[in-house]
C-alpha cells in the first residue's frame, strides 16, 4: 500500500470595490474592441457610481482619444463636457456639470460623447498603418 499525505492551507483574501466605479460603453456594447465603418460615428457612454460611504467631491471625468483614424473635427460631447483639442481629451468636471461637484454615496450618473473616424479618402492618403482610435476613460475626485 502507498500512503499519500494531503496538505491543506486556508488563506483569506479581502476584495474591495473601488470608491467610484467607472464603466465605458461604445456603441452600446461592453466589448473591448468595437469595429466601425470608415467615416461612421461611434457613440460613447460613461457611467460612474459612488461606492464609497461618503460624498465624492470635485469629480473629473476624462476620455483620452488616440490614433490616426480619429477625425478631430467631428468629436461631439454632451452633458456639459468639452473637447480639449490640444491633447485630444474630453473633459467633464465640476465647472461644466454641477452634478460632479458632489456625488452622494450610492448615486450613479452618465455622460456621453461621439467620435468619428476619418473619411475613406483621408484613410487612403494616410501613410500610417495604425488606423485605429483608442479611447481611455479615467476619473478623479476627493473624499
Amino acid at each position: 500500500q502507498v500512503g499519500l499525505a494531503f496538505i491543506t492551507s486556508q488563506q483569506s483574501v479581502v476584495m474591495k470595490r473601488p470608491a467610484v466605479s467607472l464603466k465605458l460603453r461604445l456603441n452600446n456594447t461592453d466589448t473591448k474592441e468595437v469595429v466601425a465603418s470608415v467615416g461612421s460615428v461611434v457613440q460613447g457612454n460613461v457611467t460612474w457610481t459612488n461606492n464609497a460611504p461618503v460624498d465624492v467631491n470635485d469629480v473629473t471625468i476624462q476620455i483620452k482619444l488616440t490614433g490616426d483614424a480619429l477625425d478631430r473635427s467631428r468629436v461631439t460631447v454632451s452633458d456639459g463636457g468639452f473637447y480639449r483639442s490640444a491633447d485630444n481629451t474630453i473633459v467633464w468636471d465640476r465647472n461644466t456639470s454641477s452634478a460632479l461637484r458632489s456625488v452622494a454615496p450610492g448615486s450613479s450618473a452618465s455622460v456621453s460623447f461621439g467620435i468619428s473616424s476619418i473619411s475613406v479618402a483621408q484613410a487612403l492618403s494616410n501613410k500610417s498603418r495604425n488606423m485605429q482610435i483608442g479611447v481611455e476613460a479615467g476619473l478623479s475626485g476627493t473624499r
